[in-house]
């Protein structure tokens, strides 16, 4: 496995059967990125209420979407040692 994935469900309503689907998507695209082995990524399962307060809070729109991700290196120089850490998404499993 390429990448560390934590996963949040603050639903309680996610099936394992949807983490497995959302695992093996972010694998396969961790390897056709050439991402490098052992890098993380925390995927939060949230409802539409609370997709749209981080969409009103960090990006100032006013309405839920189905997914918003917080890449931590677009406004950073980051140097890594063991291991990198991408960022968060958040999926709302309502949309």
């Amino acid at each position: 496995m390429i990448l560390n994935i934590d996963f949040l469900d603050e639903t309680n309503e996610v099936k394992d059967e949807h983490i497995e689907l959302v695992e093996k998507l972010l694998q396969h695209a961790a390897k056709v990125e050439n991402i490098e082995e052992g890098s993380e990524v925390s995927i939060t399962f949230v409802t539409n209420e609370a997709i749209h307060e981080i969409n009103r809070e960090y990006r100032n729109v006013d309405r839920e979407t189905d997914v918003i991700s917080f890449a931590l290196e677009d406004n950073m120089d980051i140097e890594y040692d063991d291991f990198r850490l991408l960022g968060d998404i958040y999926i709302s499993i309502d949309k």
